[in-house]
């Protein structure tokens, strides 16, 4: 009985040791700093308008997409793909980005 006891001890004691080894390193590599995201990522200006919609656009889009036909759906959905697909290939790199 006294063997039980100690395997439990003993793995409570690894799991401490592991939680006092993450905690070190996670320090010494600032892991546990709040991350912020640089600036100029977010359009904000523009956020408050595409949320609702983007919201709205879910709903509706979900519950309209059950009275479209399978074929008419995949159509419109394969076309959208290769017209964003297109779009990017055209598209150039911005003038700002650094490649790192």
């Amino acid at each position: 009985m006294m063997a039980k006891n100690r395997t439990l001890l003993l793995a409570t004691d690894w799991l401490e040791l592991q939680s006092q080894q993450f905690t070190e390193v996670a320090t010494e590599n600032k892991l546990l700093e709040p991350s912020v995201p640089p600036a100029g990522n977010v359009a904000t200006g523009i956020l408050a308008g595409l949320v609702p919609g983007i919201i709205l656009g879910a709903y509706l889009g979900g519950h309209i997409a059950h009275f479209i036909p399978d074929t008419p759906l995949r159509l419109a959905f394969i076309a959208a793909i290769i017209f964003m697909g297109f779009r990017y290939v055209r598209s150039s790199a911005p003038k700002d980005a650094s490649v790192a």
